[in-house]
């Protein structure tokens, strides 16, 4: 599979991917081309994430009974996260990739309910997400990724990770 590392905006991305193979990959390593790649990712569980979404991890650790019931999930320890649609004019939703660390190793990753899923955002929205911890209560948190994708299509248009 090849890969192509591009910095373009929303349009122009789904204009490219239209126009690629299967054997393609799309890797998007910034906004649009007039901005500068994004920084690289705190350790803290505030970090910011720059893109066509805002990614603002909220919480990371013990999920109360009341977090359980709201995320309707088992877990007892998670991640909590705010994601807002700041550049996507069309309805879209991302799929957020937390890593789980212990000290600087990552323990395992896990991630947002399938995108496909929705909800979908159309732009100025925002939706607070859980992703579970399934690896040591002790991890701390950081994004490692995430990937848009917009209402009525499968395939995401773009993966933000960390440089």
């Amino acid at each position: 599979m090849r890969t192509k590392i591009i910095a373009l905006g929303a349009i122009a991305l789904v204009a490219l991917a239209a126009g690629c193979s299967s054997a393609t990959k799309i890797v998007v390593v910034g906004g649009p081309a007039s901005s500068s790649a994004p920084p690289a990712v705190s350790p803290s569980p505030v970090a910011s994430w720059p893109g066509p979404f805002s990614v603002k991890l909220d919480k990371c650790g013990p999920l109360s009974a009341a977090d359980q019931n709201k995320y309707m999930t088992n877990a007892t320890h998670g991640a909590v996260v705010t994601v807002t649609n700041t550049a996507m004019h069309q309805p879209a939703s991302p799929q957020v990739t937390i890593n789980f660390m212990n000290g600087s190793t990552v323990d395992g990753q896990n991630y947002t309910t399938p995108a496909t899923a929705g909800p979908w955002l159309a732009i100025g929205q925002s939706e607070v997400l859980e992703v579970d911890n399934t690896f040591s209560p002790q991890d701390t948190c950081t994004i490692a990724s995430y990937e848009v994708f917009v209402s009525g299509h499968m395939l995401a248009v773009g993966t933000y990770t960390a440089p």
